[in-house]
């Protein structure tokens, strides 16, 4: 198991060498969709505080929304920070190590 693993590790390191402005896009558009459902629970939150709700329900959806969007925020930073770390990472020697497994 650990050696499938790795495989698809290394796999998925080379495609996002390899073709970094498809990687990206996929990325920023999963971005874009969590942070929409985030503003949405914020917003729904927002709502039912005024209608007299359970502020249990109104604290669980404010919360999902708030990880939510702090998610949103983690894999932007990463991004960004991979486009500076790619730079220094041994394509050759990961090519030669995916095709020893």
């Amino acid at each position: 198991m650990r050696l499938a693993y790795e495989k698809k590790v290394l796999r998925n390191l080379t495609e996002s060498i390899e073709n970094p402005d498809k990687k990206d896009s996929q990325i920023k558009k999963v971005c874009w969709g969590i942070t929409i459902v985030s503003w949405c629970l914020l917003l729904a939150a927002y709502l039912l505080a005024f209608r007299d709700q359970n502020p249990t329900l109104i604290a669980v959806l404010a919360s999902f929304a708030g990880i939510a969007y702090g998610r949103t925020m983690f894999m932007d930073n990463s991004l960004k920070n991979w486009r500076v770390v790619r730079k220094f990472v041994d394509y050759e020697r990961v090519k030669k190590e995916l095709s020893k497994m």
